[in-house]
């Protein structure tokens, strides 16, 4: 018999405080050498006395930024240098790459920095630790000037990736606009409050003066980033005149990045006309159905229009030769009636139609600049979101490919709207360009990589797709032949990582074959044509949508959309031609966590697996522990644990792009951990690891490897477990949740919320009384568990 999901509803029972544990010793990272120490001490003394003759002799000299560079072995948060050293009066305004921090300086404090790491004292100590080895002991001061690698000047090279003559090149290729991106300056003794919005307002004082009638700046309403977007006016020819100001724009010291603003790109679409589909589902009169926002260029077909309850007011031209909305709003509503696919949810969906322009040329007259867009698309939001949409399907990408260092605007700004009002936006990656396709993955292994080593192009995914709140889809084949394996990336599918590291996709699903004479993907355009040769990622992202909207829509949206997410993926398998070993990284950059199951399997229980929703706020200091016991029918003779557990943890951590590579300005992890029995008393320990662990010896707790291989500050984790004959001696075990957020962060008020998805089965589907007993055994515990409400489906 069939059950439903289960949530802890009690979950704020098992949320409270530990006792804390006491600090430990400072670190010294030049591990008790002093001479080594006193040059290093030396050396930073001198660079800071250089930069500040430098910043002394700007015409602006009351703010700077400085690059300081942390040792690979001092990146965790307790080794930070930002108490004893970088603290109020030097205070950290951002971040770049992995370990790098920004500090605010300028030529009052430079001199009092530089006494300040004079103070440092060079003698260590010597400590006996317990197991009798001598140990260097050292201040804090010293162990944080220890820890820095080396510290510069932010230079101008640092704020445009591309060269001014490139830039250029961009403006007049109709790419008008540029995005400058301030720092934040921080209020302390030597920085007021005046002086700040002196700064600020002296740099738009110069862009105004400077280009008169030939451009002008915009800002946004509703994002608060210290975000500035610059258009230029066809008058502006002279590629002189613009490098000079850009280099001017450069040297202003509030100014951290100048870069084009994202250009919208649409997905072309390969229209063939062969048949009416007269058999298209159409809705039941009075029935209601899952819901979908779909953010594109506008539903023409009348075959479809049937199912767009809502609209927005229609932007660009009515009349397109290009029907990219008409075939994604077909999937979403009848994808499995199209394409005859059992992984395929069933027909129906509620469209809200938010009408994007249809071309580049339209985008422009109906938007001032990137600003005016993303407030647009924040109203259009907030508009469906009032009327019951909390599932958006984007598969609009914009020609920018994500960066290793810098997270994206567009993205973060989709993060914000997404935190505002509660919705998931579902995001294809992108596609190659039918000139850059790569091959057919091949059969072999070794191939594969031979394959990957050829193709030249850049195959990272496009913007907004980084987005950390966003659901992020690649595409697979869903055929099999001779020249086609199914279950593996299409040719023209882009790959993660997102930025530091980030796991982007999050998920694949079905977008057809690269073959533009049949994808074997079915769509209906918007003269209500059949269509048969589309194929891309855009294809892929509303089969993904429609799943989380048919969740949303049985649990009467009472799922948060971080369970939500969690339950996807989840719920997503790695297809069996992409789970070699060595295949591993490109899996994961591929496909993410794999192709979701429909959500009739995901919202049901079977008699021989238990799956449960844990989903709470974590506030400061806070932990969550919950026990349970093993399922009895899962414990052998000997008291071990047999069978299979899958856990997955989603969680909504605040999201920074000044700090660059720490965007993600939290981390929770959660944990699985059995009983065990050790000297004399009862302790647990994790039993269960990441899906994606690798073996790295005793590097494996460098923060670097923690991030890049244990996923650390990321904010989707999965973690398995399976054993055949049993593990440990213990039925007893404990879910455990913490968090910690990046040093200098202030932890969110109203916490961290998080989701943990449980599921303990017999794996070899033998076991049938794995869910009445642990149901029961929490039951009996006193846990609040129960089924989800479920809506009965409507089928058309």
């Amino acid at each position: 018999m069939k059950k439903g999901i289960l949530k802890v509803k009690n979950a704020k029972t098992y949320v409270y405080v530990p006792e804390p544990n006491p600090g430990g010793d400072k670190k010294d990272f030049c591990y008790g050498n002093d001479v080594e120490f006193a040059e290093h001490k030396a050396n930073l003394i001198r660079k800071t006395s250089e930069i500040a003759d430098e910043v002394g002799n700007r015409d602006v000299s009351n703010f700077a930024t400085m690059v300081v560079k942390l040792k690979e072995d001092a990146l965790a948060k307790s080794h930070r240098p930002t108490n004893a050293l970088f603290n109020d009066k030097y205070p950290v305004i951002g971040g770049g790459d992995i370990g790098e921090l920004y500090v605010q300086v300028n030529s009052k404090s430079l001199p009092h920095l530089a006494e300040r790491i004079a103070q440092a004292k060079v003698e260590s100590d010597v400590k006996i630790d317990q197991n009798g080895n001598a140990k260097p002991k050292v201040g804090a001061l010293r162990s944080e000037v220890s820890a820095i690698e080396g510290v510069e000047l932010f230079e101008n090279k640092r704020k445009c990736r591309q060269s001014n003559a490139d830039l250029f090149k961009c403006i007049l290729a109709g790419k008008r606009e540029l995005i400058i991106e301030l720092f934040s300056p921080a209020e302390n003794k030597t920085l007021n409050d005046s002086e700040i919005n002196e700064l600020k307002s002296s740099l738009i004082l110069f862009v105004e003066n400077s280009l008169e009638d030939l451009g002008s700046l915009g800002s946004s309403e509703y994002f608060s980033d210290s975000i500035l977007s610059l258009k230029f006016s066809k008058g502006l020819t002279d590629g002189n005149y613009f490098s000079a100001f850009v280099d001017r724009l450069k040297a202003h010291p509030v100014v951290k990045s100048i870069y084009p603003a994202p250009e919208i790109s649409f997905s072309d679409s390969h229209s063939q006309q062969e048949q009416l589909v007269s058999t298209f589902p159409q809705p039941s009169p009075g029935a209601t159905y899952p819901k979908v926002a779909l953010i594109d260029c506008g539903v023409r077909s009348p075959l479809l229009k049937s199912w767009v309850t809502e609209a927005s007011d229609a932007l660009g031209d009515e009349e397109i030769s290009e029907y990219h909305a008409d075939e994604m709003a077909s999937l979403l509503i009848g994808s499995r009636h199209l394409n005859n696919l059992p992984e395929l949810e069933k027909d129906g969906c509620e469209i809200y139609d938010i009408w994007i322009p249809a071309t580049i040329e339209s985008f422009d007259e109906q938007f001032d600049g990137f600003d005016s867009f993303s407030d647009w698309l924040y109203l259009e939001v907030q508009a469906a979101r009032e009327l019951g949409f909390r599932i958006f399907s984007m598969s609009i990408n914009f020609v920018a490919h994500g960066e290793e260092d810098s997270y994206g605007l567009l993205a973060s700004r989709f993060d914000q709207i997404s935190y505002t009002f509660g919705v998931i936006f579902v995001l294809s990656v992108g596609n190659l360009r039918a000139s850059t396709l790569r091959p057919e993955w091949p059969k072999e292994d070794a191939e594969v990589f031979k394959m990957l080593a050829r193709h030249k192009s850049s195959d990272r995914i496009l913007e907004p797709s980084e987005c950390v709140s966003a659901i992020s889809v690649g595409a697979i084949n869903h055929i099999q032949n001779k020249l086609v394996s199914k279950g593996v990336p299409t040719r023209y599918t882009l790959r993660g990582p997102s930025v530091a590291y980030g796991l982007k996709p999050d998920i694949t699903h079905y977008g057809g074959v690269a073959d533009a004479s049949c994808s074997g993907i079915r769509t209906i355009d918007g003269d209500s044509q059949l269509v048969g040769t589309s194929f891309g990622t855009s294809l892929a992202a509303p089969h993904v949508a429609k799943t989380l909207a048919c969740i949303d829509y049985v649990s009467n949206q009472e799922l948060s959309p971080v369970s939500l997410k969690a339950l996807v993926i989840h719920n997503s398998q790695i297809p069996d031609e992409m789970q070699s070993k060595e295949l591993q990284k490109e899996t994961r950059e591929f496909l993410g966590h794999g192709v979701p199951e429909p959500s009739s399997q995901i919202v049901e229980n079977e008699e021989h697996s238990f799956t449960f929703v844990f989903s709470e706020h974590l506030k400061r200091g806070q932990v969550a522990d919950f026990n349970f016991t093993w399922p009895s029918s899962l414990v052998t003779s000997l008291g071990k644990c047999k069978g299979a557990v899958k856990m997955t943890l989603v969680y909504q951590p605040p999201i920074d792009k000044d700090f660059g590579s720490e965007y993600v300005r939290a981390n929770v992890e959660a944990s699985l951990q059995q009983e065990k029995f050790k000297n004399g008393q009862f302790t647990f320990k994790k039993e269960v690891d990441s899906i994606w662990k690798t073996q790295l010896g005793e590097d494996a707790t460098l923060e670097k490897n923690l991030i890049e291989h244990g996923f650390k500050w990321w904010p989707t984790k999965v973690y398995q477990r399976i054993s055949k004959s049993g593990f440990g001696e213990s039925s007893n075990w404990r879910l455990r949740v913490k968090s910690q957020v990046r040093d200098g962060e202030i932890y969110p008020e109203e916490g961290i919320e998080f989701a943990v998805v449980i599921t303990v089965e017999d794996h070899t589907g033998v076991a049938t009384n794995v869910y009445q007993e642990m149901y029961s055994s929490l039951k009996s515990i006193g846990v609040d568990i129960d089924e989800v409400q479920v809506t009965e489906e409507v089928r058309v």
